[in-house]
Parts: structure tokens; sequence; C-alpha cells
């Protein structure tokens, strides 16, 4: 049997907001066949993308969800190391327009002759690559913003979803519906409710409940803030869906084939994920 086209996730940073001594912010390393598109570029996104199997010189692309500095800090860092590794040819950057003047701060900031061209996308816009597409997702937060479909070409193709910063929209769980992995933001839990809807976020418990909607086939969350514990965010999202996969830095994911006739009698949790914790050693 040929062995299926990989697809997976390292999570190089799951920490909202602001960094720790054992967590970064938002950025993920998707690994789509021989693709390698980075998912937002917090802090120390170029330092963790070298902790991980990826040299830089690897990266297809980055795609962005939104211009916060939590999510595009690492740019001009990743810009400089890339041209110091001497990649060959131009990094493509996709996400929302930035506000007016950014892109040419992260340029300056980056010190780098280094080509990196700006693709503005907006909802429903796509990005081809062999065997997979990345498609734009309406989302809701403080500033433009879109979360990211990622589906495998081709009959029965596994899809993964990545919601960046956002309230749990009708958008995301339409894109999400039967998906493989669903990776959802959990900023709040529901005694902050209120703060998650005031500010453009979810709580673990709604994240639970699209999921559960959806009826994808494994839910991981991300953008966690220190001022919870892991087990409390694990234990409000259990509520509602099982089980939760709540990835520490340089975590890896992958997602396996499933036999596609099985997904709608296993419901929630029917995914073939596998994953790959990082040693405490990495975790930084």
């Amino acid at each position: 049997m040929e062995a299926a086209t990989e697809l997976g996730i390292t999570f190089l940073g799951t920490a909202a907001a602001s960094m720790s001594r054992s967590t970064n912010t938002s950025a993920q390393l998707v690994r789509a066949g021989e693709s390698r598109m980075l998912v937002d570029c917090g802090t120390n996104a170029a330092r963790q993308l070298a902790l991980s199997p990826s040299e830089l010189t690897e990266l297809t692309a980055v795609v962005l969800t939104h211009w916060h500095p939590d999510h595009v800090s690492g740019l001009p860092t990743l810009l400089r190391r890339t041209e110091t590794r001497k990649r060959a040819e131009s990094l493509p950057v996709y996400g929302p327009a930035p506000p007016r003047g950014v892109w040419r701060a992260v340029r300056a900031a980056s010190r780098t002759r280094l080509l990196a061209h700006l693709h503005p996308v907006e909802p429903g816009d796509t990005i081809e690559l062999p065997g997979f597409r990345f498609t734009a997702i309406a989302t809701e937060h403080a500033i433009p913003s879109v979360g990211w479909e990622i589906a495998e070409t081709g009959p029965d193709g596994r899809r993964v979803v990545l919601s960046g910063d956002t309230r749990p929209v009708s958008g995301i769980a339409k894109a999400a519906r039967g998906a493989d992995l669903l990776v959802h933001e959990a900023t709040f839990v529901t005694r902050d409710r209120a703060k998650a809807h005031t500010s453009g976020h979810s709580t673990a418990l709604e994240a639970a409940e699209l999921a559960a909607e959806a009826r994808v086939g494994a839910l991981a969350l991300t953008h966690l803030p220190d001022r919870y514990e892991r087990g409390e965010i694990m234990r409000e999202a259990s509520a509602a869906y099982t089980p939760i996969i709540v990835p520490h830095d340089l975590d890896r994911l992958e997602i396996e084939p499933v036999a596609k006739p099985s997904r709608p009698e296993k419901g929630v949790g029917w995914a073939s994920i596998r994953v790959e914790q990082s040693s405490s050693m990495l975790r930084s």
C-alpha cells in the first residue's frame, strides 16, 4: 500500500498575547506534502522553527490570520535569518491587508534585502499547493482577520481548520464540519466569557461546543493565556467535546487518513491523530 502524503502540524508557539518561560506566541508549521507553510509568526518563531525538523530555507510561504503583534512579531527576525541561510527565492506572505505602514515597518525592522512579497487575502481566497489547497475563512476579531482551511485535494481528502483569533463563528463551523482536525483558540474560560466577547476571542467551552456541532474528528486548543492552568482549560472543554488535545510548544500532530464511511458513525473524536510530544528541554 502506498504511504499516505504527509499532513501534520508543529506548534511553534501556543501562548496568547505574551510569551512565558515555557511558551511562545502564535505560530504553527503546517507540513502538507512537500509544502511547509508557517501559519502566523509570533515571538521567537524563527528560533522555534530552527528547533523543529524543517529548516528556514524549506519554507514555502508564511500565512497570517491577522496583524496583532503576538501573531507577527517574529516576521522581521524570520526574514533576516532566512536571508542569512541564503534562501534562493522570495518568501510569499499571505494574510489580511495590514494596517497602513505595518508592512513597511516589518521590512525595515528585518534589515534585509530579501524580497518577501505580501499577498493580501479576503475570505474565500485560496492558495494552491501540490496536493493541497489553503482557503481563507471569515472570522470575527478586533481587527480584520481570517482563519484557514487546509484541504487535501482528491476524494476523501483530509482537512484541517485553524481558527486564528476569533469569536466562535459560523464561517469556522461551516468550514470545520467533518474536518479531521480543528485547531481553535481558547483565550478565556467561561467565568471570563464577557471579556472573550468584547475582545473578539473564544472560551474553551465555546470552542469545544463548536467542534461538537461540526462533528470534527479531533480538537486542539491553542492561544492559551498564562492566567489559567491547562487542566482548567481541558476540564472546561471536555464538558462539550472529548478527547481534547492541548499541545505544548514544539509538539507535533500527524493527521493520518481515516476511511470516509466510518466518519459519520464515529461522531466526534473519530480522527486518527498521532501526537509526538516535545521533550521538556525543547519547550522554550
